[in-house]
């Protein structure tokens, strides 16, 4: 399994990019949580289908609080494609 701790990097923050992890996927009940520690992913627990998720959800990579918590990030589908690159190029 991957060790998100040591494989990847925040981003590359100069060109506007940042690295996330989706460990909750769309429509899912699944919370699933990484552990700092073990370098796994676990199976927090199940959430009734009525709370599914209504978009992707994970985190910012070597990004830990003081809680050992990783930064959250949500992502739309409008992050996902061609918008998000026009929006940049706008800027």
């Amino acid at each position: 399994m991957t060790n998100f701790n040591t494989a990847l990097t925040c981003g590359d923050f100069a060109q506007g990019r940042l690295t996330a992890v989706i460990d909750v996927p769309m429509g899912s009940c699944l919370k699933i949580e990484w552990d700092w520690d073990a370098c796994v992913f676990h199976l927090g627990r199940v959430e009734p289908m009525i709370f599914a998720k209504p978009v992707n959800y994970g985190f910012i990579v070597i990004v830990p609080g003081d809680d050992r918590d990783a930064g959250d990030r949500w992502q739309t589908l409008d992050d996902l494609g061609g918008r998000r690159q026009q929006r940049r190029a706008a800027q």
